[in-house]
């Protein structure tokens, strides 16, 4: 499979990028649609969505950067710091021992050490 591709879809342009990982389904729930109040979406429908630390990790991973610490999360993505606070650090490990990704596990591993203190 390629690496990206785009599809035009009712509510918009979707991207998919494939993110290799031992476990795709680490950090991600199914959503089921009870009513069809939202646009684009009927009941009955469902999707997969990441936790905001898998998609941060993700993002991570497709846009090929070199973070290392939280740093560039509060000041390029301007994510409160408050809100990092929050995050789970074993949570932190399950991502960390899930991607293969170098770039990824840098991250991931900086930012545990930014939430330790």
């Amino acid at each position: 499979m390629d690496r990206a591709r785009e599809f035009e879809t009712p509510i918009g342009r979707f991207s998919f990028t494939r993110i290799p990982q031992k476990i795709f389904y680490t950090e991600v729930t199914r959503i089921e649609k009870q009513d069809g109040n939202e646009p684009g979406f009927q009941a009955g429908e469902s999707f997969l969505m990441a936790s905001p630390l898998k998609a941060l990790a993700d993002y991570v991973y497709a846009h090929r950067l070199d973070w290392v610490s939280a740093g560039p999360v509060i000041q390029s993505l301007r994510v409160d710091e408050n809100l990092l606070a929050g995050i789970n650090l074993e949570v932190v490990e399950l991502l960390i021992d899930n991607y293969s990704s170098r770039l990824v596990r840098r991250f991931l591993k900086g930012l545990r050490k930014d939430l330790n203190r």
